[in-house]
Parts: C-alpha cells; structure tokens; sequence
C-alpha cells in the first residue's frame, strides 16, 4: 500500500520574506534567514493514525464489521433464547426431528443462557461499531459464538467477528 503524502508537502514553499524558493518542511529560509516556522522539537507533532478511516478496507472497516457480525450473533441468540424460553416443548420437538434430543427443561435452560449470552453479544458488537472497550467486544464476540443462535448461524458469525475483533486491538481507544 502507497502512503499518501499530503499535497502541501509534495510542493516546494516560497519565503514569505525573500519569495526564494525552499524546500518543504524547512524552518529556516537559506537565503535570507528567515524564520518560516518553528523549529520541530517547539511544535508538537499530532501522530498520524496508522490507518486513513474513510476507505473501504482500511482497519477501520475491519472494526465495523467484526463489530456488525458480532452484533448479528448477539441478535440471532437473544431471538434463539427467547423461541426456547416461549416455547421449550416445540423447541424439544424440533431438536429431536434434526437428531438432537433434548428435553423440554434443558432446551429451556439453553434459552436462558442463550439469552443472557447473545445480549452480552449485542452490547459487545455495540463496543466493537464505536471502537471503544475492546475487552467488552472480545467477551461479546466469544459469548456470541457461544450463544449458539439459529442453529449454529449465529456462532458462526461470532467467530468471523470474534477474530476480527481479536485482531483490531489498536483500533479502540481503551
């Protein structure tokens, strides 16, 4: 990838005071001495983020979607808990016809933690949208996996966001 150099450091200044010609960034006109700026251990330099936020594939992005994909595994649990709370008879039924028994007290049990797991998802995948607590998003993206939400669609989506997540630490601001 290019680094972008901004445009009024690509061009050669002139000396506000002699109109000599001097080379970009230089305090100090070579001609006639003119102070054109502070010096650099005066000024403080704002450090540059280490990725441009506003292009499609910058680290930024890569935030946003393991934080959109964790946010959907919180989604899809909480959904999933709550068919399982409403109705674990129905639940216990529909298990046993794709070849999983369970009795209608654990699919029960199941929804409560399936519950309590995808909210933790949702405020997780929320933390990850805003970049901010990235432990919260990380807890929310291993507890959306666990979640287990529409049949295994929603861990999917936890792990994907998960590892997104996981590896975009240096984009959170705590």
């Amino acid at each position: 990838m290019v680094e972008e150099i901004p445009y009024d450091e690509l061009i050669d200044e002139t000396c506000p005071s002699c109109r000599h010609t001097v080379p970009p960034g230089t305090t100090k006109c070579p001609n006639c001495g003119y102070q054109i700026r502070e010096e650099p251990d005066k000024v403080t330099v704002a450090k540059r983020p280490s990725c441009r936020t506003n292009v499609i594939g910058s680290c930024s992005d890569q935030t946003w979607f393991g934080g959109v994909l964790i946010l959907m595994s919180g989604i899809l649990g909480v959904l999933t808990g709550i068919a399982e709370l409403y109705a674990p008879e129905t639940m216990s039924i529909f298990y046993t016809e794709i070849g999983i028994p369970f009795s209608a007290e654990t699919i029960f049990i199941f929804g409560a933690i399936s519950l309590i797991f995808g909210i933790v998802a949702i405020i997780g995948g929320l933390m990850a949208l805003r970049k901010k607590a990235w432990s919260l998003a990380v807890a929310g993206g291993l507890l959306g996996t666990l979640a287990i939400g529409a049949l295994f669609l929603g861990s999917l989506l936890g792990i994907i966001g998960l590892v997104v997540v996981a590896t975009s630490k240096s984009n959170f601001s705590s």
